[in-house]
């Protein structure tokens, strides 16, 4: 079917995207461009992603603060792509002023801001960021209706050892290794 046919392309630009497809990349990062220029300009739904993905991670500091700037007039299920968009950014500055962001509350709901911090944790260039940022900020995002289970576990899951899970969970008050525990387990892979 056509639905079907539309997933696989998904995925395979996707894919291609992944292994550093420059072509592929070329392309989605010149359809970003238009679409700065030109917010009429159309983008099918389901190219969204990858297109955002994509200009945010060959783009620099102007398609960073264009998308940030975009989410304002986004719908709240097109405000999620971009969240996760500008995670994938791999300029170190723009990363940690993201994870900033994500406290105050400025453009970012705070239920929401899981997905910035999952989202940076989710790249290789921000996993010590994101990481950094839970421990320093860990009484702010623990008091703060943030989402810390999610951001812990989101966080925890980037790294390849079990050993950063359980300095983190020891280096917590005792109330909260009952759950922090848990994470244990989906560390451990």
């Amino acid at each position: 079917t056509r639905h079907d046919q539309r997933l696989l392309l998904m995925r395979l630009l996707a894919f291609a995207h992944l292994f550093d497809h420059r072509p592929t990349q070329h392309k989605a990062l010149h359809i970003f461009h238009r679409f700065m220029n030109d917010t009429t300009f159309f983008i099918p739904p389901d190219l969204r992603s990858i297109v955002f993905h994509v200009g945010i991670y060959m783009g620099g500091v102007d398609e960073w603060n264009f998308l940030w700037e975009y989410m304002d007039l986004a719908s709240v299920s097109e405000k999620r792509v971009i969240i996760s968009a500008l995670g994938t950014t791999r300029i170190p500055w723009l990363l940690n002023r993201y994870l900033h962001y994500a406290l105050t509350g400025n453009k970012i709901r705070r239920q929401d801001a899981a997905f910035v911090v999952i989202a940076v944790a989710s790249n290789p260039v921000g996993l010590e960021f994101a990481w950094e940022f839970v421990k320093v900020n860990w009484k702010a995002l623990e008091s703060g209706n943030f989402g810390v289970r999610r951001i812990v576990d989101g966080v925890l899951t980037h790294f390849q050892t079990t050993e950063v899970c359980v300095v983190f969970v020891l280096s917590k008050p005792s109330d909260m290794l009952q759950w922090l525990i848990l994470l244990l387990n989906e560390c451990d892979t």
